[in-house]
């Protein structure tokens, strides 16, 4: 398998934030600290898979961890969009109580696109 560098301006693109945010809320605990990282984090590295995608964070270390330091996965998230005709899924990753990195993945044999333009967060 094939994995490409995607460009990395350190920043969340607009999907990965509103996906982001979206997950976080349906923490239900942790979930004021899980949004104060969010907010003090950057980008570290974005991989291509081809039909998904890797996105690293590396939180600030003035901020604080959540209560548990066990590995956690958040799921469920989807999103609709045009560029994607079976939509995507996403996994959120965390590990010793910081956001660690955002999983997106295709349906079917969907290639992720290099844009997106409009999309729209559900969960299932």
């Amino acid at each position: 398998m094939l994995v490409q560098l995607m460009p990395n301006d350190l920043k969340l693109t607009d999907l990965e934030m509103a996906v982001l945010v979206e997950m976080i809320n349906k923490c239900p605990t942790d979930r004021e600290v899980f949004l104060q990282q969010l907010r003090n984090c950057q980008v570290v590295s974005r991989e291509n898979t081809g039909c998904g995608f890797y996105t690293t964070l590396k939180v600030d270390s003035h901020v604080l961890p959540s209560e548990s330091k066990e590995r956690q996965l958040v799921q469920g998230a989807h999103v609709s969009c045009p560029e994607l005709e079976h939509g995507a899924g996403f996994i959120l990753y965390i590990q010793d109580g910081y956001l660690h990195m955002l999983e997106g993945y295709t349906f079917v044999d969907d290639q992720w696109p290099e844009n997106v333009s409009s999309f729209k967060v559900f969960f299932v």
